[in-house]
């Protein structure tokens, strides 16, 4: 992954074919562009490279004067891995990232004395919440670090936090602007729509009746929030399904074997149609979910 700091040069390369970017490249170094297979522009305006190898993606982040010949301010994005921690108490501010990062580390001195952080941020948003502890991810470029984390646990303040690894798929990601699914607000490009008639407007300066809603996924007779949405279930499902084949650590799977999971996931394949969906008592369909996943305590120590 390359990533282009400055705007103004993020907007040129943009414009430019990738036949015009890796000439660049060979214009300087011909054996580096040998090892280049293809690339990608991505919506988020970064360059996703693919090497004709494991070596030779080696080498390619070894030497890295070819990456300022697509602009001056690019840089290689480096592999990040990723762990969730448990049992954080919120007074910590995360606005301040040098100073969490070094006292987080030299929390761990003794324990993890080779400790490198590259980023921590809570897991959901704590300015309205209530509560006293939760979580946070901490990302980490070090592989064998963060299966040791994980492994043996991590400090803060003096107090032993569970390490787990955390896979990002098992979150719904869904835009707030266009209000579909699988990528955020930030990278979309795509008009505003209603959430209540799914028209090309904002939410406030919408004057549909109530007898004339429309979902924007389903297209269904419905807000965009209602629970009956068949598309958000879909999206509960499939999320459901990697949690349950998540791995423990990175390049190592592991399936739960879970009652739980299996009914959960052959309730969601029964909704299979909008009449079954209109007929669907989500309330208590919710509330029965809530009960099973407190009885699951490897599930409920996941929600902070």
């Amino acid at each position: 992954m390359i990533k282009i700091m400055n705007r103004r040069e993020m907007k040129e390369i943009q414009k430019k074919l990738i036949e015009q970017i890796l000439q660049r490249i060979a214009d300087v170094s011909t054996d580096q562009r040998d090892l280049i297979m293809s690339l990608c522009k991505l919506s988020s305006n970064d360059i996703f490279l693919h090497a004709v190898s494991s070596d030779a993606q080696a080498n390619l982040k070894k030497i890295q004067t070819w990456a300022k010949e697509i602009a001056s301010s690019t840089c290689v994005a480096r592999q990040i891995f990723a762990m969730l921690t448990h049992e954080v108490h919120i007074t910590i501010d995360m606005n301040n990232q040098k100073k969490i990062i070094e006292k987080l580390i030299k929390d761990n001195m003794r324990l993890h004395e080779d400790l490198k952080v590259l980023r921590i941020v809570w897991l959901k948003k704590i300015a309205d919440s209530e509560k006293t502890y939760s979580s946070f991810i901490v990302e980490i470029a070090i592989e064998a670090m963060i299966h040791r984390l994980i492994n043996v646990n991590m400090l803060n303040s003096y107090q032993e936090c569970a390490c787990k690894l955390f896979e990002k798929n098992c979150c719904i990601t869904q835009c707030f602007r266009c209000h579909e699914f699988d990528h955020i607000t930030k990278i979309c490009r795509k008009n505003q729509r209603c959430e209540k008639c799914a028209d090309k407007h904002h939410i406030k300066k919408c004057v549909m009746s109530s007898n004339k809603r429309r979902c924007i996924n389903c297209n269904e007779n419905h807000e965009l929030w209602r629970c009956i949405c068949l598309k958000w279930w879909q999206q509960m499902k499939q999320a459901f399904k990697i949690y349950r084949n998540r791995s423990f650590k990175y390049s190592e799977t592991f399936k739960y074997n879970c009652t739980f999971f299996s009914l959960f996931l052959n309730s969601l394949d029964s909704m299979n149609s909008s009449d079954s969906m209109n007929s669907f008592d989500s309330t208590n369909f919710l509330n029965s979910v809530t009960v099973m996943l407190k009885t699951c305590s490897w599930i409920a120590d996941e929600s902070a």
